[in-house]
């Protein structure tokens, strides 16, 4: 079930990814750069986390 879009590459993915109906996803549904912000905005939170916490320590340890 491969579909030929306008520019000539096809409108599916081509690794087996359906959708949660079991449906084949769309190549321009999927992905792309709408994941790699969650992905950056996940792999950024922990680092800010770790960051705010060694400040605090740092403030605490400084001689209150």
């Amino acid at each position: 079930m491969t579909m030929v879009g306008e520019n000539g590459k096809e409108d599916y993915t081509e690794d087996g990814t359906v959708d949660l109906k079991g449906r084949p996803v769309l190549r321009s549904n999927t992905g792309r750069w709408r994941a790699c912000s969650f992905i950056v905005g996940n792999m950024q939170q922990p680092l800010v986390s770790l960051i705010a916490i060694l400040k605090l320590i740092m403030y605490v340890n400084s001689g209150l």
